[in-house]
């Protein structure tokens, strides 16, 4: 019995990385954190959708689904609260 489907579980963990990546990125560059942080779900999201986008103008290879992106933005989301939890612990 498969409990987690291993295409959702890509796409929340694709998420979770983009968004670290994004605002890793954005904090090195010397963006202020919550800014970096607001930039880096936004181009998570547009990511996610880009996606989808790109599956269905390609449906001989590929499926849409709306909820891969959804899942994709709850991946961004654990980050966002990850990276929120690292700062007010002085972690970050």
């Amino acid at each position: 019995m498969n409990l987690i489907n291993k295409d959702k579980l890509y796409h929340l963990i694709a998420g979770f990385l983009i968004t670290v990546a994004g605002y890793a990125v954005l904090a090195v560059a010397g963006v202020p954190s919550p800014n970096a942080l607001c930039l880096a779900l936004a181009l998570t999201a547009v990511f996610a959708f880009m996606k989808e986008a790109y599956d269905q103008a390609h449906p001989e290879a590929h499926t849409t689904d709306v909820l891969d992106a959804m899942v994709t933005l709850c991946g961004a989301a654990l980050a966002g609260i990850t990276i929120n939890l690292l700062e007010l612990s002085g972690v970050l």
